[in-house]
């Protein structure tokens, strides 16, 4: 991993970060290419440039991604090897609600599948036959046609 991959740099080598940022750096007197970008795609947050004008950086880049939110008390804290892997749950409401409620109702519903197989060869010797009167005429039109004698029947 070189300097730039840490850092966050884009391939013109400036500083990955939003046009707030850098006039919060600008206005702090911080030189944004050289804070270390923790954000998406290592862009350079707010929180990274308080955090570099702090001082040196305590936490390296690799701790900073492994932080978790800690719901409880709102305070954010370095997990144990074994927290990385905990599941982390939200509450469903509203609309994503009920549409979980209706989708897993539909998963009761069974389903059936039916294909099967005919040879239309004749069919569309005819229909290119018919297609010299009438262009617009599709296969459609003659399962329609034979669907509907079915019925009659």
């Amino acid at each position: 991993m070189t300097k730039e991959d840490v850092l966050g740099h884009s391939e013109s080598g400036k500083a990955l970060a939003t046009p707030a940022v850098r006039a919060f750096a600008k206005e702090k007197g911080v030189d944004i290419n050289q804070v270390p970008g923790t954000g998406k795609e290592g862009s350079v947050t707010r929180e990274d440039i308080l955090s570099y004008m702090k001082g040196p950086v305590s936490e390296t880049i690799e701790q900073k991604s492994y932080r978790v939110h800690d719901q409880k008390n709102e305070n954010l804290y370095q997990p144990k090897s074994t927290d990385i892997y905990r599941s982390i749950t939200y509450p469903i409401t509203g609309m994503k609600k009920a549409m979980t409620k209706t989708m897993t109702e539909s998963l009761k519903v069974p389903f059936f599948g039916f294909t099967d197989e005919v040879d239309i060869t004749t069919l569309l010797i005819l229909r290119g036959e018919l297609k010299k009167v009438h262009p617009e005429i599709t296969p459609l039109a003659f399962f329609v046609k034979a669907a509907s004698l079915a019925m009659l029947d």
